[in-house]
């Protein structure tokens, strides 16, 4: 269970963000699961209209995306000057431990692993590693490049993004961009006229709050009990094609985001 409690300063203890880069992750998710995302159809459809060459390319990389959404393409969400190649850059920025510690997620339990146990800990590392070669070869080949060097991974990935970006999803983002600032809006009105936590109730049916405790609760695997401040704000990501899930990132060094 995920805990966030809310000081009686709530309400300056938010913020919001847009992100492009993340949005285009999780339209790439959508395209992993067509089944499970009935709300997107109309993009899943439009998007068997890609190069041939392009889909076969996002299926061989769509293991960052299937499940487990990284956390670097969080990079500089909340930097609402920052667009789609300044998030990118951002996130080739990033210290190669990180990054390897936020792909391994992409390709193990997530309840028994953390990723940085297997950047860090050769026995944790050769054990999975051992596990995978018997049970799934290439996931254990890919896990393996990954631990070695995450950069070539990363920009293989990372490639295959910005040529989905190029070929459809900049032209969908200038599409739900606007809606997605103007959901902002409406929640910044909600909260002005009726305080935190009623608008926290419109979010989605998995987020449970408790305005006498001054909690929000959504049920994970992992516990976590977190104490939203001032210093350690939480940030609400509008997003269109996450749904129906509720991603929710709140492991150090990350900024705490819903």
């Amino acid at each position: 269970m995920i805990t966030l409690r809310f000081a009686e300063t709530a309400e300056e203890d938010i913020a919001f963000s847009v992100s492009p880069l993340l949005e285009a992750a999780h339209s790439w998710h959508v395209l992993t699961d067509p089944g499970h995302h009935a709300l997107h159809v109309p993009w899943v459809r439009r998007c068997r209209r890609l190069p041939a060459a392009l889909r076969r390319r996002m299926r061989g990389h769509d293991f960052v995306v299937a499940d487990y959404i990284p956390a670097l393409f969080e990079s500089r969400a909340g930097d609402h000057d920052a667009d789609f190649a300044d998030q990118l850059a951002a996130v080739r920025g990033l210290p190669p431990a990180l990054l390897a510690a936020e792909l391994t997620r992409t390709l193990v339990d997530t309840t028994r692993h953390t990723g940085d146990d297997l950047v860090d800990d050769r026995a944790t590392r050769d054990a999975v590693l051992t596990d995978y070669r018997t049970s799934d070869p290439s996931r254990a080949a890919r896990l393996e490049r990954i631990l070695t060097d995450p950069l070539p991974v990363l920009d293989e990935a990372l490639t295959v993004l910005e040529d989905y970006w190029d070929a459809a999803f900049a032209q969908e983002w200038e599409r739900i961009e606007p809606s997605l600032y103007e959901s902002i809006t409406r929640s910044g009105a909600r909260i002005a006229h009726h305080g935190l936590f009623p608008m926290l109730r419109t979010l989605a049916p998995q987020i449970r709050v408790d305005p006498g405790r001054r909690t929000l609760r959504l049920d994970r695997p992992h516990d976590h009990d977190i104490s939203v401040t001032r210093d350690h704000l939480v940030t609400f990501t509008a997003s269109h094609y996450v749904w129906p899930h509720v991603r929710v990132t709140c492991d150090a060094p990350w900024p705490l985001r819903i």
